[in-house]
């Protein structure tokens, strides 16, 4: 039961409760001490608080030093790093140049209803050599108009240009010492129409959505020749880096054929087996 003497106390509790948080009045000496005292602490404890903060922080050299650190570090690795991803970018393309190509043969079989891709269009209406490379002016003839009608219908063509006007400056005499891995480039950058291709006087350049230019040329009876450069016009435009040759046999295989040896272990071939790794 709820009595005055319980109402006294609830009133007398409540009033102390005001007093711990209101300032308490001038006339009231030992409230005002004790206000006072509460004060200081929270003012000491504050600086305790700074002097940590303080003695944690780094000093303006510190902070420079590890700069200075960080930045040569930066400098030492980030070349690595660029120059491995922009390889892993030149295989990645190399990759999908293999697949493309080898596909729009084995589509060709199908649409064409051909027993092999040796049996198709492109192969048998195209006048191709038969023997070495020395009968080359007189035995590959005109096939640009069998190819210009046929490869649009597979690959995704933005534009076709002869050889005659292929003058995007390439590195073409690059040799690759696969045993030290290394890939060593001798000449200077020469217009296409100029280097070692142009003796193929049928040579089409099909230049595709995805940035990639298509150098195809017929080169022997059961091979039909590949210059793929990856990344089109732009560099660094070296065999062995963002340009690539194969062949696709008349069995619609990748096939090294008749890549120079002159320029050492076929680039494609070692990368295919080296798990596209381009470690040289």
């Amino acid at each position: 039961m709820f009595t005055k003497k319980n109402k006294l106390t609830s009133i007398a509790d409540t009033n102390l409760q005001k007093a711990a948080f209101t300032k308490p009045s001038r006339g009231t000496s030992e409230a005002r001490d004790e206000f006072q005292s509460t004060k200081m602490l929270k003012f000491r404890c504050s600086n305790e608080l700074c002097r940590f903060m303080q003695s944690a922080a780094f000093t303006l050299a510190e902070v420079l030093i590890t700069l200075a650190i960080i930045g040569v570090v930066a400098a030492m690795t980030l070349p690595t790093l660029i120059a491995n991803h922009q390889k892993q970018t030149y295989v990645t393309g190399l990759k999908k140049a293999l697949s493309v190509s080898s596909n729009m043969f084995k589509q060709m079989q199908a649409d064409e209803g051909v027993s092999d891709v040796g049996s198709t269009e492109i192969f048998t209406k195209s006048v191709l050599c038969q023997s070495t490379q020395d009968d080359l002016d007189t035995c590959m003839g005109n096939t640009t108009s069998v190819f210009k009608r046929i490869i649009p219908k597979y690959l995704k063509v933005l534009k076709i240009v002869e050889l005659s006007d292929c003058k995007t400056e390439i590195q073409d005499d690059a040799f690759l010492d696969a045993q030290n891995k290394k890939l060593t480039v001798y000449d200077t950058p020469t217009p296409f129409n100029e280097t070692y291709y142009r003796d193929w006087s049928n040579l089409l350049a099909f230049y595709t959505t995805d940035g990639m230019i298509y150098y195809i040329v017929p080169f022997r009876n059961n091979w039909i020749l590949f210059i793929v450069d990856i990344n089109g016009e732009k560099g660094p435009n070296i065999v062995g880096r963002d340009i690539f040759e194969f062949g696709i046999n008349n069995k619609g295989k990748i096939d090294m054929g008749d890549i120079p040896v002159w320029r050492g272990t076929p680039v494609v071939e070692y990368l295919m087996g080296n798990g596209y790794n381009m470690d040289y």
